[in-house]
């Protein structure tokens, strides 16, 4: 069965540290697919090439800037979905030039480009490895991100009985200040689901993030207000698997989350937050 075709259009991010030099590295992808209701974006935080390239950066603020404008992305393409957003001609341009201005600011879009695919999310997969990822040190790669994990566990809520709608919010913890979620529910308790993309290229890497999310979860048990989740990845290496069952061992008897589990049995979490939003209906 041969699949439908449709056109795309993608934008590249491109950071500049200083803009009279002109030196700038690649940092994001847009794609907009409107016949399909896709629109995503793919963004890189303070990798290690951009922080060996410019020890200046300030990596928490730069940090924030792109996941703000993913966060902007995610609302456009979450009505896109709805059907309350349509327009064939919402290209990947427009979307950009909304986000960002036309400015000597260090962040910029470069002249956008098409094409046809058949899966807009393989595309921009693609299209991120190309433009951006193409030539980082394979030690730290991962095949894929937090958000293609957290699309697996979105597509759990669609047949909810209940309007659904998780959103980027702040946690304040009394000793340990501000910790930021990207996907959250507030019915009373604050409901976080933190997905987490294990598909890593090492042990290393992949037992050296999991205890990153152990940390950022242990500040919250300040506050008895919010409720965790963890929705996990496994990597795509086979011989990692046994790694990637120690490292959910390792999250689970850390005890910083109600439910840790992996992306295939993400209805789990799902089934939690349908529940609690029921209770407010």
């Amino acid at each position: 069965m041969q699949l439908s075709q449709t056109i795309y259009t993608f934008s590249v991010l491109q950071y500049r540290h200083d803009a009279w030099i002109g030196e700038a590295l690649n940092v994001g992808v847009l794609l907009s697919a409107p016949e399909q209701g896709f629109l995503r974006m793919r963004g890189r935080t303070a990798s290690p090439r951009l922080t060996q390239a410019y020890p200046d950066l300030g990596a928490n603020g730069f940090r924030q800037l792109i996941r703000a404008i993913e966060a902007k992305v995610t609302s456009i393409g979450q009505k896109i979905e709805q059907g309350s957003l349509f327009d064939s001609k919402l290209t990947s341009d427009s979307i950009a030039r909304k986000l960002l201005p036309e400015d000597d600011s260090s962040l910029r879009w470069l002249e956008p480009g098409a094409g046809i695919t058949s899966c807009p999310k393989d595309e921009l997969d693609r299209l991120f490895s190309r433009y951006v990822s193409r030539w980082d040190a394979d030690i730290g790669r991962e095949s894929r991100s937090d958000e293609d994990v957290y699309s697996v566990f979105q597509r759990k809520l669609r047949t909810a009985p209940v309007d659904l709608m998780l959103e980027e919010k702040i946690v304040k913890t009394p000793r340990f200040g501000e910790v930021r979620f990207k996907h959250a529910y507030q019915n009373g308790r604050l409901h976080v689901v933190q997905p987490i993309s294990l598909d890593m290229a090492n042990a290393d890497t992949l037992f050296g993030k999991a205890s990153r999310l152990v940390g950022t979860l242990t500040r919250l048990r300040e506050n008895p207000e919010v409720c965790s989740y963890i929705v996990a990845g496994a990597p795509s290496k086979d011989e990692l698997r046994r790694e990637y069952e120690g490292a959910l061992a390792l999250l689970r008897e850390a005890k910083v989350a109600e439910a840790i589990v992996d992306e295939d049995e993400s209805q789990i979490v799902a089934d939690a937050l349908i529940k609690a939003a029921s209770r407010v209906h």
